[in-house]
């Protein structure tokens, strides 16, 4: 009774199943590639990178200067599709409004002091459908909010001449 509910394999049967299953599995992959914006990740990943050099420089200069903004504007127009109205950098310690002398400073961090950075871009999706099996058309979506934050402690020690 068991040999009629379980009959014995054929040989070959693995294999031609496996084969199937592969081929299923890179025709799902290339279709999920084809139709969701991916976009997203990679603006996503590139603002992880960018915002943790960026925290590291603010870290030994006490806040965000010029040359760090600069920085990031420059590091992520290497993007494709990049535009830098879209960006908006929001620092705990910035250089706005402060003497030229270095000593005189307020606006910046001293030595153990909390500093954050927020980098935000906001980017504009492409949707795409499929019509059928041969035609896809795009359309543009709402604007989505990409944001990263870093939150670190100042390194930076301002030396005081008197």
């Amino acid at each position: 009774m068991l040999k009629k509910i379980f009959p014995k394999k054929k040989k070959g049967v693995t294999e031609t199943m496996l084969g199937s299953l592969i081929a299923i599995f890179v025709v799902l992959v290339v279709t999920f590639t084809a139709v969701v914006d991916l976009q997203t990740f990679y603006i996503n990943l590139q603002l992880h990178q960018v915002d943790r050099q960026a925290s590291l420089r603010m870290e030994t200069d006490g806040g965000l200067t010029e040359d760090t903004k600069q920085y990031i504007i420059d590091s992520l127009s290497k993007m494709k599709g990049f535009d830098a109205s879209r960006l908006k950098i929001k620092a705990s310690n910035t250089a706005d409004n402060h003497s030229p002398n270095p000593t005189d400073d307020k606006n910046y961090a001293n030595y153990g002091e909390p500093i954050s950075l927020a980098l935000t871009y906001n980017y504009t999706p492409t949707k795409h459908h499929l019509i059928g099996w041969t035609q896809v058309t795009t359309e543009k979506g709402n604007v989505i909010p990409i944001t990263v934050h870093w939150d670190t402690t100042s390194k930076g020690i301002r030396t005081v001449t008197h």
